[in-house]
C-alpha cells in the first residue's frame, strides 16, 4: 500500500509536447536530424525522422525512420 507523503514527488513538465518538430542529435547518426516527437520519455524522445543528410539517410532507413534521442540534444523548431 502506497501511503501519501507531505511532500510527494513531482514528475517535470518536459518542454517537448508529442507532434513538436524538432531539430536533434541522436547515436550513429553523423549529422542532426529532423522530424517530429511521437513519445515523450523521463531523459528522452522517440522521433520519427523526417529529413536527414545523404550520407545518415540509409541508416534511417535501417532504423524505420525512428531515433531515440536525450532531451538535452533537441531543439523545437519554430514553424
Amino acid at each position: 500500500m502506497d501511503l501519501p507523503t507531505k511532500n510527494p514527488i513531482k514528475q517535470e513538465e518536459s518542454e517537448f509536447k508529442v507532434g513538436d518538430m524538432v531539430r536533434c542529435t541522436a547515436e550513429e547518426f553523423i549529422y542532426p536530424i529532423r522530424g517530429y516527437v511521437e513519445r515523450v520519455y523521463n531523459h528522452s524522445a522517440v522521433i520519427r525522422i523526417e529529413n536527414t543528410m545523404d550520407c545518415d539517410k540509409e541508416l534511417a532507413k535501417s532504423k524505420a525512420n525512428i531515433a531515440v534521442a536525450r532531451l538535452v540534444d533537441m531543439e523545437v523548431m519554430k514553424a
